[in-house]
């Protein structure tokens, strides 16, 4: 997980957070809820990463907590029955479109690039071929 529930109460209001999860009106922030959010948002991040990064990220570059946090929050507002404000679903495209980047290598993530996952390309070495076009041609 790239984010917790403390960070995301630097972006959002406890009493949002209570609203967005409190299905059942305890009057408290429903933890599963919010740790589903941030899962499903380290599972967003992890696959537009994973293609060029080795996983997990470590050390965890700085950009990667508030990029969770964005889109942990979005997805706590896509619960509720009005969904994510404007302001939200902007700050949730713009960090697609920075992990879009970042994954097809036009953005660093700065000092903290994590090491390039493999191509996973296959090579093959061994002897010269005896039989090859050139050599059989005539035959």
């Amino acid at each position: 997980m790239y984010c917790t529930l403390e960070d995301l109460k630097k972006k959002v209001s406890e009493d949002e957070l209570l609203r967005l999860t409190d299905e059942h009106e305890l009057e408290a922030i429903n933890q599963a809820i919010v740790d589903s959010a941030i899962e499903d948002a380290g599972v967003e991040i992890d696959s537009y990463l994973g293609k060029r990064f080795s996983l997990p990220l470590n050390p965890v570059p700085a950009i990667v907590p508030n990029l969770a946090k964005n889109i942990a929050i979005y997805n706590l507002y896509g619960l509720s029955l009005e969904g994510p404000s404007e302001h939200w679903e902007s700050r949730y495209k713009n960090s697609v479109a920075l992990l879009t980047k970042i994954a097809a290598g036009s953005i660093s993530l700065g000092n903290e690039d994590p090491e390039e996952g493999s191509d996973d390309e296959v090579q093959l070495s061994g002897p010269d071929r005896i039989f090859s076009r050139a050599s059989m041609k005539g035959y």
